[in-house]
């Protein structure tokens, strides 16, 4: 499986930052190629707000290390991008609130004191009919659900790709079809950390990692509680609009022809 975003920009200047720059639903995501981490869930995503930045939710995230594992181009950011990967949580700002007898809720950090506080009527009643992969949504797409039901533990990178979590983690099908093609990656088949169903309201937490035991495989974390100092991410800068995606058709071929210093990412 191919989705048909694989352009990606690195800007290397003298001063101040590295940024990688690649498509996101329709735009350009800028990240400053700086780590933040590692530390704890919540201690991270302050740091990357102190530095001026927002936190990236897991559909971001996703479409941050797609190129890292699917270009030919051995670019060293994308090395230690998966150095990172193996070593640490790659944070997802992206929370998973998981109701009994119903399933997994899902919206991001910035959407929390929205929905939280919310019964799961309250909750069900903003969803509207429309879904995807088994995944429903709410009219502006902020809040999903993905009942239980869904696999978890180990599949095949094309049943990743149409999990209804995955899918509501990613905010639709093409993010999940972008996860499953960097799973594609890896020797192993990717595995889901999850709930099959719990007697109580829980909220977690989401991560990216690709370490697991002995094996090289993704594993998607749903179940994260984000107390351990060992998570990390990066920050976003700014959105660029869909006109703004002809500069990003790059790809393998060519980048930017003066390339003078890279930046490798600063721990926090």
């Amino acid at each position: 499986m191919e989705t048909q975003e694989k352009q990606y920009q690195i800007i290397r200047p003298e001063i101040p930052r590295t940024l990688i720059r690649v498509p996101h639903q329709g735009k350009i995501l800028t990240f400053p190629y700086e780590k933040y981490g590692p530390d704890t869930y919540v201690n991270v995503g302050n740091s990357i707000e102190q530095a001026g930045l927002k936190k990236p939710t897991m559909a971001e995230t996703t479409s941050f290390v797609h190129p890292a594992f699917t270009t030919k181009k051995e670019e060293p950011e994308f090395k230690e991008i998966k150095k990172i990967m193996k070593n640490n949580l790659l944070l997802a700002f992206t929370r998973i609130d998981y109701r009994p007898n119903t399933g997994a809720f899902v919206y991001d950090e910035d959407d929390k004191e929205e929905f939280q506080a919310l019964s799961t009527r309250g909750l069900e009643s903003i969803l509207g009919t429309k879904e995807e992969n088994g995944a429903v949504y709410s009219k502006d797409r902020r809040l999903w659900l993905a009942p239980f039901g869904y696999e978890i533990k180990e599949m095949e990178s094309y049943e990743l790709a149409k999990n209804s979590f995955v899918t509501a983690l990613n905010k639709g099908g093409k993010g999940a079809e972008k996860l499953a093609e960097v799973a594609d990656k890896f020797k192993s088949k990717p595995y889901l950390w999850s709930f099959k169903s719990i007697d109580e309201k829980t909220v977690r937490v989401s991560a990216l990692y690709s370490s697991w035991l002995l094996d090289r495989r993704l594993v998607v974390f749903g179940y994260d509680l984000g107390d351990l100092r060992d998570g990390c991410a990066f920050g976003i800068s700014g959105a660029e609009g869909a006109k703004n995606l002809e500069p990003l058709r790059i790809h393998e071929e060519s980048l930017l022809p003066e390339s003078p210093k890279i930046n490798l990412p600063k721990t926090y």
